[in-house]
C-alpha cells in the first residue's frame, strides 16, 4: 500500500463513529447526548478559553485562533486567521470589529470565514429530536483530550448534521464535522490546542485588535428584539412578507433591519433549532440574475422579487435556500410573528 493509500485509510478509520448503542438502550443514550449539548452551549458561553484550529472547507485548510472570555463587561471573543491574509474578528457585545487588508474584503471573509464557534451552538435543544436523530458514538480523543462523540443526524434533505467531539472535562467542542445526509463531511473544525480555566488566567488582555491595520467597524445597536424592541419591530414595518414554503421544523427567530450602499436591508431569520439560515431584501439590482452558488456548506440563493432582490444564505443544502426563495410573496397582513423568546 503507498503512503497516500495509508493515509486514506487511516483518516476513513477516523471518520466511521459506530453508534455506542443499540436497541433498547438507544433512547437513554440519545438522552444523555442531549444532556451533553445542554453542557456544551454552557460551556461555549460561560467558559474562559484560547485555542487554535484548523478549519477544512471545500479544498482549503485554513488556522484560526479563537479567544473567548467572560468579563465584568460581559462575553467577549477573538478570532484571528493565522494562515493567509490577515483577518481578525472581534465580538464585545452588540459591537463586532473585522479587520481585514482591505475594508472592502469584510464581506467575503464573512461569507467564507467560520463563524468564530458560535455557528456550533444550537438555539433550541428541546427542538432538536424532531429535525434531527441524537446518538451517542463512542468515546474519543482529540487535542490529547478524552472526547465524547455526539451526532445529530438529519431526518430529511433540508437540513445537515453535525458530529461532535465534546472535551470530557468542560464539555467545550474539539472537533465538529458538518456532514451531508449520506454521511459526506462538508466543513470541519478540529483543534489542536486547548486551554481552559486556570491555564488562561491574566489572558484577557489579549481581546485586542492590533492598531496598525486597516479596520472595518460595524456597531450593531440592536442585535436583537430584547436589546431594542421598538428597533426591532421596526425592521418588518415598512415591507411585509409571507414566507409561504418553508422545510418542516424551521420557523422565524429573528428580524431586523442592517445598513445597506443605498438602502436598508431586511433581514429575516429562521431557525429548527440547530440550522439556520437568513433571508435579506434589498432594492433591486440592476442586472441581477436568479443563481444559486455554495462555499463548503454555505449555499446562497438570490432572485429578483418585484422591486426587490432577496438572497437566502445559511449553511444549509441548496435545495432549502432555493425553495424558501420560491415561497417568499408581499404581503398586505402584518409581518410574520417571531418565535420563542424572540418575540419578546
Amino acid at each position: 500500500m503507498t503512503p497516500d493509500r495509508l493515509v486514506g485509510a487511516a483518516l476513513s478509520a477516523l471518520l466511521v463513529c459506530a453508534p455506542a448503542v443499540a436497541g433498547p438502550a438507544r433512547e437513554d443514550a440519545a438522552s444523555r447526548a442531549l444532556q451533553w449539548l445542554h453542557r456544551m452551549s454552557h460551556a461555549m458561553r460561560h467558559e474562559n478559553y484560547i485555542g487554535r484550529f484548523v478549519y477544512q472547507h471545500d479544498d482549503q485548510l485554513d488556522a484560526m485562533e479563537i479567544r473567548h472570555f467572560v468579563t465584568p463587561d460581559g462575553e467577549k471573543s477573538h478570532l484571528i486567521a493565522l494562515n493567509g491574509a490577515v483577518t481578525e474578528v472581534l465580538h464585545d457585545g452588540d459591537r463586532v470589529i473585522c479587520v481585514t487588508p482591505r475594508a472592502d474584503s469584510l464581506a467575503v471573509e464573512r461569507f467564507r470565514a467560520p463563524r468564530g464557534l458560535s455557528h456550533l451552538l444550537p438555539s433550541d435543544t428541546g427542538r432538536l429530536a424532531r429535525s434531527y436523530e441524537i446518538q451517542r458514538f463512542r468515546d474519543n480523543r482529540i487535542a490529547d483530550r478524552a472526547a465524547v462523540v455526539v451526532g445529530l443526524l438529519p431526518r430529511d434533505e433540508y437540513r445537515y448534521g453535525l458530529r461532535l467531539f465534546l472535551d470530557k472535562h468542560t464539555a467545550l467542542p474539539l472537533r465538529a464535522d458538518r456532514l451531508t445526509r449520506d454521511g459526506r463531511v462538508l466543513s470541519r473544525i478540529l483543534f489542536v490546542n486547548l486551554l481552559t480555566g486556570a491555564e488562561v488566567a491574566g489572558f484577557d488582555d489579549a481581546l485586542r485588535v492590533s492598531g496598525d491595520r486597516e479596520r472595518y467597524q460595524l456597531i450593531l445597536h440592536a442585535a436583537n428584539a430584547k436589546s431594542n424592541p421598538a428597533r426591532a419591530e421596526a425592521a418588518g414595518s415598512q415591507q411585509r412578507w409571507r414566507f409561504g414554503d418553508l422545510p418542516p421544523g424551521f420557523r422565524l427567530v429573528g428580524r431586523r433591519r442592517l445598513p445597506g450602499r443605498h438602502a436598508r436591508v431586511e433581514q429575516y431569520i429562521f431557525s429548527d433549532g440547530l440550522s439556520s439560515f437568513s433571508v435579506y431584501l434589498e432594492p433591486s439590482r440592476d442586472g441581477a440574475v436568479d443563481s444559486l452558488v455554495h462555499a463548503g456548506a454555505v449555499h446562497a440563493y438570490g432572485r429578483a422579487l418585484g422591486d426587490r432582490h432577496v438572497t437566502i444564505v445559511g449553511e444549509v443544502p441548496g435545495a432549502t435556500v432555493e425553495r424558501v426563495a420560491r415561497g417568499i410573496e408581499p404581503l398586505d397582513g402584518a409581518p410574520p410573528k417571531l418565535a420563542g423568546k424572540a418575540a419578546e
